[in-house]
C-alpha cells in the first residue's frame, strides 16, 4: 500500500505544470424593463469570422436566441510539449463555431465538443507556418487580435474530413489558442434597467457576487460613462444610478473604459497582454456602437456552472474571465420604434434613425410588447367606460 501511495506521489510530482487561461464575452439584450429579449443575429453582423473557422454555419448562427456567448479563447503555458485534451459543453446552448478542428462532431444542443492536440512553444517554425492568415481589412480581421500574447504555447492538431469528392484527407492545423463560440438561452448573471431619466438599476437572481461593473452610453461620435456599484446576491436590494455628465468625444472615453477594462481583467488573473488581446478584439463593437450598455466582470463560478470546462491534464492554475454585456434599449427609443411600425405614413428611414445595427430585431420584439401594453390598457379603459355608462342607466 504504501509502494502504491509512493508512486502516486512520483508521478504527480514528475508531471509538468500546466497553466489555462480564458476569456470570452456573453452578449444580451434587454428592454429598458430589464427583460432579456430574444434577438437575431444578422448574417452581415460585426463579429463575423474568417472562413477557416469551423461550424455549424448559418443556421445556427442566425437562430432567435437570448445569449451570444462570443469569442472565448484558451490559452496554454506548459512546461514542456506534450499533448493535452479539453472538453467544454455550453449547458443551455450550442456551441457553434470552433477552431481548430474538434475531434468530436458538433450537435444542437448541449452537447461536449472535445479538442485533442499537443502544445508546442511559441516559436516553432513548423506549427506557426500551419496559422492561417487573417489579413487586415479581411473578413473577420478582429479574430486575430487575440494572437498577439506572444508567451502563449500554439495548439497543434489534426483534422480528418471528407471532401467533396468524397476522399478522406487529414490535414494539419495551428493557431495560438482554442477559439469556439456559440448561442444559448441561459438566464443572464445580472438584469439591467434603463428608465427614461437614464438611470440604471441592476440585480441579480444568482448568489455570485457582481464586483466589476460599468455603464456606457455611445451617441454618434460622442460617449460618457460611469462606474456601478456592485452587486453582493440576489438578496441585495437594487438602487438606481444615474448615467449622467457631460458627453464627451468618444475616443476620449474609449481611453479611459480600456484602462478601466486593462486593470480589471489583469486583477482578475490574466496576463497584460491577453487583456490588451481582448480589448482590442471588441474595442469597435465595446466602445463605439451606438446604444447604452452594461458591463460586467462575470465570477468565475458562474462562467463554471453555465460553461463547464475540463482539460487533461489538470492545471496547477485555471483562469476564466468572462466579461457580460448588457445591451440596454433605451425607452425613447422603444416608444418611437413601437410609433413607427404602426403609422401608415412611416417609412424605414425612421427605423434606421434609431441605429439599432444588430439588435433591430431583439427591438422589434420589445416594441411589439410595447405596443401590446398599450392596446390591453386601452381595451380595460374601453370595457370600465363602458361598465360605468352601464351601471349609470
Amino acid at each position: 500500500m504504501k509502494n502504491v501511495a509512493a508512486l502516486a506521489v512520483l508521478l504527480t510530482a514528475s508531471a509538468p505544470a500546466l497553466e489555462v487561461h480564458e476569456w470570452g464575452t456573453f452578449t444580451t439584450l434587454s428592454g429598458s424593463d430589464g427583460h432579456p429579449l430574444v434577438w437575431y443575429l444578422p448574417y452581415r453582423e460585426p463579429s463575423q469570422l474568417p472562413k477557416f473557422v469551423h461550424g455549424q454555419g448559418l443556421r445556427l448562427k442566425g437562430m432567435p436566441v437570448r445569449v451570444r456567448m462570443e469569442t472565448p479563447v484558451i490559452y496554454f503555458y506548459p512546461e514542456k510539449a506534450g499533448e493535452v485534451t479539453v472538453e467544454a459543453t455550453y449547458r443551455s446552448g450550442t456551441i457553434t463555431e470552433v477552431y481548430p478542428s474538434p475531434k468530436t462532431h458538433m450537435f444542437f444542443g448541449p452537447t461536449p465538443v472535445r479538442w485533442t492536440g499537443t502544445l508546442v512553444p511559441p516559436d516553432d517554425a513548423e506549427a506557426l507556418s500551419l496559422i492561417p492568415a487573417v489579413p487586415e481589412g479581411s473578413k473577420g480581421d478582429h479574430y486575430a487580435a487575440a494572437r498577439a500574447v506572444p508567451d502563449a504555447w500554439i495548439f497543434r492538431s489534426s483534422r480528418t474530413h471528407v471532401t467533396p469528392e468524397e476522399k478522406t484527407v487529414t490535414t494539419e492545423e495551428a493557431e495560438k489558442f482554442i477559439f469556439y463560440r456559440g448561442s444559448g438561452a441561459n438566464t443572464p448573471a445580472l438584469i439591467a434597467q434603463l428608465d427614461a431619466s437614464n438611470g440604471i438599476t441592476l440585480s441579480t437572481g444568482s448568489t455570485h457576487p457582481h464586483k466589476l461593473n460599468i455603464a456606457l452610453e455611445v451617441k454618434g461620435e460622442s460617449a460618457r460613462w460611469r462606474t456601478l456599484t456592485a452587486v453582493k446576491d440576489h438578496e441585495q436590494v437594487p438602487e438606481t444610478e444615474i448615467l449622467d455628465g457631460p458627453m464627451r468625444p468618444v475616443r476620449e472615453v474609449e481611453k479611459e473604459i480600456g484602462s478601466w477594462f486593462q486593470g480589471s481583467l489583469t486583477g482578475e488573473g490574466l496576463t497584460s497582454a491577453e487583456a490588451a488581446a481582448m480589448i482590442d478584439t471588441w474595442d469597435e463593437t465595446w466602445f463605439r456602437e451606438e446604444g447604452t450598455r452594461v458591463f460586467s466582470i462575470l465570477p468565475q463560478d458562474w462562467v463554471d456552472e453555465v460553461l463547464p470546462l475540463t482539460v487533461d491534464p489538470k492545471p496547477e492554475k485555471l483562469v476564466r474571465v468572462f466579461v457580460a454585456r448588457l445591451e440596454l434599449i433605451q425607452p425613447s427609443k422603444e416608444i418611437r420604434l413601437a410609433d413607427a411600425l404602426v403609422d401608415p405614413a412611416a417609412d424605414f428611414s425612421q427605423v434606421e434613425a434609431l441605429k439599432l445595427g444588430r439588435f433591430a430585431d431583439g427591438a422589434l420584439n420589445r416594441a411589439i410588447d410595447v405596443q401590446g401594453q398599450r392596446m390591453r390598457t386601452r381595451f380595460h379603459q374601453l370595457q370600465s367606460d363602458a361598465a360605468k355608462r352601464t351601471s349609470a342607466r
